[in-house]
């Protein structure tokens, strides 16, 4: 079993940020936005990290992988 202090230091911060990501944060600024091709209106949000509007089907951000929390308490 390899000891902790053995991983190099680029690969432990890879870890914990990718974990970092898995946990869930709330969407900010929930609003309705029209579809291009349908032109139907769905909830969409935008992403706490990275800012991307993402519609309330997705669980992830698209752009940066950051899950995301769609409860409206």
């Amino acid at each position: 079993m390899k000891k902790y202090h053995s991983i190099p230091e680029e690969k432990r911060q890879a870890a914990v940020k990718a974990l970092e990501k898995q946990v869930l944060k709330e969407v900010r600024n929930i609003y309705p936005s029209q579809g291009k091709e349908t032109g139907i209106y769905i909830l969409t949000g935008d992403c706490p990290v990275c800012g991307s509007s993402v519609p309330a089907e997705q669980r992830c951000c698209g752009n940066c992988g950051q899950r995301l929390d769609w409860s409206l308490d």
